[in-house]
């Protein structure tokens, strides 16, 4: 991965690079993909994603080449990741409010 490094970084002190910094440290276009996929897996962590992360994003996608459909099928990827993970949550916390005689069950079976 083109982050691994052996210098030790404070990430609180590095000064911020703006998406043309980046896209001109990372000429190849797989370290560009690379670095959208990151930005992309931190948007999964945002439900709803607010307005201007969405039009962020979109400046570092345009800055660093990544088109066509790969945004939008990772947003759509992001959305079902969503809703099964509330799913999920509200299936399980359904299940953990009925009494610890369901959680006895699970563990012993």
């Amino acid at each position: 991965m083109f982050f691994m490094h052996t210098t030790p970084s404070d990430f609180q002190t590095l000064a911020p690079l703006s998406p043309a910094e980046v896209a001109e440290a990372f000429p190849f276009a797989e370290q560009r993909n690379e670095v959208m996929q990151l930005i992309l897996a931190v948007e999964l962590i945002c439900n709803p994603i607010p307005q201007h992360l969405s039009a962020a994003i979109e400046v570092w996608a345009e800055a660093l080449e990544f088109h066509g459909d790969e945004l939008m099928i990772a947003r759509d990827i992001a959305r079902g990741a969503h809703a099964r993970a509330t799913a999920d949550f509200y299936r399980r916390n359904i299940v953990f409010s009925r009494g610890d005689h369901h959680l006895r069950r699970w563990r012993d079976a």
